[in-house]
């Protein structure tokens, strides 16, 4: 009887490992159902600049954060050139969420500016380099409020013959 105790207590860790290494995801696996679930989303805010107007888009936590960025568009572009698509959700508030963050776009063609997970991403064609430096000088100034700021705009080339 010792031997088959022995025999029995001898097999639980190896039946222990394979139960655990069945129900463990491996390296590449996507998570378990449940793991981020309860995870709030993060907002964003999407700003496109063509032709004279802007499109605002995204989803923002509540109606004091979308009119604040609403006010600050307005203030720089003019009411009748921004067009507000904005949705209210359930996300968070964070504290990178201002308008501090949305950039003047005006002197730039193919214009997008996202801001989202505490990321500040620019893109477009600038039509001189005064325009480019500016708008340069502006995100350096955010880069030490607590946003990564990635800009990822050129000059164009035909149209600034300095």
């Amino acid at each position: 009887m010792g031997t088959r105790l022995a025999a029995v207590l001898a097999l639980i860790p190896i039946m222990l490992s394979a139960v655990l290494a069945a129900v463990a995801p491996g390296p590449g696996t996507a998570p378990q159902p449940g793991a981020r679930e309860h995870a709030i989303p993060l907002p964003t805010v999407r700003a496109e600049y063509s032709q004279g107007r802007l499109v605002l888009s995204g989803v923002l936590p509540d109606k004091a954060e979308r009119d604040a960025i609403v006010r600050a568009a307005t203030k720089v572009y003019g009411r009748d050139r921004v067009d507000d698509r904005l949705a209210i959700g359930a996300v968070a508030n964070p504290a990178w969420l201002d308008p501090a963050f949305l950039p003047d776009l005006r002197g730039l063609s193919d214009a997008v500016a996202i801001l989202e997970d505490a990321h500040l991403v620019v893109d477009g064609v600038a039509q001189s380099i005064q325009v480019h430096d500016r708008l340069g000088s502006r995100l350096a100034s955010l880069m030490g409020l607590g946003v990564r700021v990635v800009n990822r705009v050129v000059v164009d080339a035909r149209r600034d013959l300095r």
